[in-house]
């Protein structure tokens, strides 16, 4: 099954009251391949429901998830290696940006919407140049998004992330 017709599935079994991820926005959150995940899933630190052909994970499940000392560290790992890779490269070909964006929010939901809008604006752009990492720590109540690429694009979308904040930035 395509990834798209899996992430259909999924979308399609949940309920409207219960937002549900797939394995590939998982995958997209954390930095993680969606191969990590599955090895995940079988290790029994993922927990979720096979649905359609397709993996489904609640918020709870997906919050849980994220709080295991051993996948917080390789996603934080991930995360850190976008800056690192920035801060490496000697010569780069067109202007280019990488920020961390650190924000207080009340629930993942608020992080988890942000990350959605930066995606589908990533993602529309056939000539993507921009890669994005999004964290949520529940315990301290913050988000942790790391843009990093064409400055241009990095700035529009930062544009979006100020535009949509509930607080003033």
């Amino acid at each position: 099954m395509e990834k798209k017709q899996k992430q259909e599935a999924c979308s399609s079994n949940k309920k409207q009251e219960t937002k549900t991820y797939t394995i590939y926005e998982v995958a997209e959150m954390t930095m993680l391949s969606d191969r990590t995940i599955r090895n995940y899933i079988r290790r029994g630190l993922l927990k979720g429901k096979l649905e359609g052909g397709a993996w489904c994970f609640t918020e709870e499940e997906l919050s849980e998830f994220l709080t295991e000392d051993y996948v917080k560290q390789a996603a934080v790992g991930k995360a850190e290696g976008i800056v690192a890779r920035f801060l490496d490269e000697d010569k780069k070909s067109k202007d280019s940006l990488c920020t961390v964006y650190d924000m207080n929010i009340s629930e993942a939901q608020e992080g988890k919407s942000l990350c959605e809008k930066l995606l589908l604006e990533i993602n529309t752009d056939e000539n993507n140049r921009v890669t994005c990492s999004y964290r949520y720590d529940a315990k301290k109540g913050t988000a942790r998004i790391i843009l990093s690429g064409d400055a241009g694009k990095v700035w529009k979308l930062l544009g979006i992330l100020k535009s949509n904040r509930l607080e003033p930035v």
